[in-house]
């Protein structure tokens, strides 16, 4: 068992592991927190109702090393377990893992040294994204090779790299978490919180080096059927709008964000629109977007706007139209890009 050498001046840096029914992965996830390399932790295991044997392999862990916790509770969903986790954490700085996942022997240690060296109440690092048998599936870029971005830039890199929008690979001084919780009962909650967490902070450190390890399972919310849930990106990306508009935030930042809240619109073509229900959240939807974007703070380009508002004509047509021309559009550059890996290799 590690004993935690209390008279160290290192600050403490909770670590908050949501776990749901992860019996496979468990260990490795939390092999990999107990061997960093920065020894002052706080390892918070939050079994979220788990159903096989996750809970108990939670508690095994005890016994083994005495910086982890456990917290036993009914199931709520990933954010209602992340903020179980704040709530009972002790640390100077947060983290958070997901109990899928698993992370370099160096992640909180390079992380902890870039925020002292950049004082910042927040760093980030590089991911790696690979499968369920450990193969990199090259799909989220290393982070630029720059000490710290300030916050617009950060928030402008998530257009180009998924892994800035997450919770995890990240650590937070705690103070960013005391009036911010994420919100229980929602997918996609790392991007209701994105801006407010940013807001927070005028620069972000960067560590460029992949410590931490992202794996994609095929059973993952990505690879899950489209449903009136996934509406919950489009609801998180209009807060993240309204929040621009009220910090008269550029075009930059503002056209390629409404451009995704677009597609996501677009996507919803794949609904059944003859339920009431889904039809309704979807204009609901439509509405706040035009009453966001035709606001004065709004600096949205003049394309942009009119995009918004074609979507009040023959609503459900043009969303038809304009997925499965986009559809098309994709299926075409793909092949397109196939026939050209094929004469590269004829050519060679």
């Amino acid at each position: 068992m590690k004993e935690i050498n209390m008279a160290s001046t290192s600050p403490l840096i909770s670590i908050i592991v949501p776990v749901y029914n992860v019996q496979k992965s468990l260990n490795r996830c939390i092999k990999s927190l107990v061997a960093q390399t920065y020894p002052m932790l706080e390892i918070i295991l939050v079994d979220d109702g788990s159903t096989d044997e996750s809970g108990r392999l939670c508690d095994d862990w005890i016994a083994r090393d005495s910086r982890v916790k456990v917290i036993h509770k009914s199931n709520g969903g990933l954010s209602d377990a992340r903020n179980a986790g704040i709530d009972a954490s002790h640390g100077d700085y947060l983290s958070f893992v997901d109990s899928d996942d698993y992370v370099d022997e160096r992640f909180i240690g390079l992380m902890f040294e870039a925020a002292c060296r950049e004082n910042t109440p927040l760093v980030m690092c590089s991911v790696v994204q690979e499968d369920e048998s450990g193969k990199d599936l090259l799909g989220i870029p290393a982070l630029p090779s720059l000490p710290s971005l300030n916050n617009r830039q950060c928030m402008e890199l998530t257009y180009t790299n998924s892994g800035a929008v997450t919770a995890w690979s990240k650590l937070y001084r705690r103070s960013i978490w005391d009036n911010i919780r994420f919100p229980k009962g929602r997918l996609h909650e790392d991007e209701f919180v994105f801006h407010e967490v940013m807001y927070q902070c005028e620069t972000v450190a960067i560590v460029p080096e992949r410590l931490y390890h992202y794996v994609q399972h095929s059973g993952s919310i990505m690879h899950s059927t489209y449903s009136i849930r996934s509406v919950d990106r489009i609801e998180a990306w209009l807060s993240r709008l309204s929040a621009f508009n009220q910090h008269h935030e550029k075009s930059n930042l503002v056209d390629p964000l409404i451009e995704m809240i677009l597609h996501e619109v677009y996507c919803t073509a794949q609904l059944r629109w003859n339920d009431g229900t889904n039809r309704q959240v979807v204009l609901s939807s439509i509405e706040s977007l035009c009453s966001l974007v035709n606001a004065d703070s709004c600096s949205a380009s003049m394309d942009i706007r009119q995009k918004v508002n074609a979507l009040k004509k023959h609503t459900r047509s043009h969303i038809v139209c304009l997925y499965w021309a986009g559809r098309i559009k994709d299926a075409i550059r793909r092949r397109l890009h196939v026939v050209r890996c094929k004469w590269r290799e004829r050519a060679a």
